[in-house]
C-alpha cells in the first residue's frame, strides 16, 4: 500500500483555479467596499452645500422679522433655493 505524497497534476490545476477564484472573489469585496464608499462620499459631497447654507438661511429668516418688503422677498428666494438644493439631494441619494 502506498500513499501518493506529490499532488496529481489535476489536483495542482485545481488548486490553482481555487486560488484564483479567491482572488477574484476578494478583488470583488474590494470593490464593492470603495463602491460603497465613494455612494457615501457622492451623499456627503452632496449635502455639504446646503449644510453651510443653513447657518446663512437661519440668519436671513431672522433678519426677515426685522427688515421690509424687498428683504422678504431676497430671504424668500433664497430659502426656496435652498428648499431646491434639499429636494434635488434626496433625489439622488433615493436613485443610488
Amino acid at each position: 500500500m502506498s500513499i501518493e505524497m506529490y499532488p496529481t497534476k489535476q489536483e495542482t490545476l485545481h488548486a490553482k483555479l481555487a486560488s484564483q477564484i479567491r482572488m477574484a472573489e476578494a478583488n470583488l469585496d474590494v470593490m464593492k467596499v470603495r463602491a460603497e464608499a465613494a455612494k457615501v462620499s457622492v451623499a456627503i459631497n452632496a449635502i455639504a452645500e446646503p449644510l453651510v447654507a443653513k447657518p446663512r438661511i437661519k440668519l436671513k429668516l431672522q433678519e426677515l422679522t426685522q427688515s421690509g418688503q424687498s428683504q422678504r422677498e431676497q430671504t424668500n428666494r433664497d430659502l426656496a433655493a435652498f428648499e431646491k438644493a434639499v429636494r434635488e439631494i434626496k433625489s439622488k441619494i433615493h436613485d443610488r
